[in-house]
């Protein structure tokens, strides 16, 4: 019985070890420029508005922080998971078949500055 339970657990451990990667900040910006740029990529040229979550941001911040978000230097990987999880105000939440928890660890990788 022990060893069966060791066989169990070891090989359990082993593919539960698996599937944790490490981040990738390259595999971050790509899903960046997937799911997040068409509302919050950088301002265009001069007299074109800006995107829809960029100008909303540029407006609620109105200049004391980047409206960009990837200007931003202040934003954690606790606040960019729940805000890609759960939303805010007009961004919908991206459920896990759209965006992977993988995927979440590699955009936060891309976007968090150290």
């Amino acid at each position: 019985m022990r060893i069966a339970a060791l066989l169990f657990f070891g090989t359990f451990g082993t593919f539960a070890g698996a599937n944790a990667l490490a981040a990738d900040p390259q595999n971050g910006k790509a899903v960046f420029l997937r799911w997040c740029q068409g509302c919050h990529e950088a301002l265009p040229g001069a007299g074109l508005d800006p995107p829809a979550g960029t100008y909303t941001l540029q407006q609620r911040y109105q200049g004391r922080l980047p409206a960009e978000i990837e200007k931003r230097t202040d934003l954690t990987a606790a606040q960019i998971r729940g805000l890609v999880r759960h939303g805010i105000n007009v961004m919908t939440g991206f459920r896990k078949t759209e965006i992977t928890d993988q995927q979440l660890d590699d955009l936060i990788a891309y976007l968090v500055k150290p």
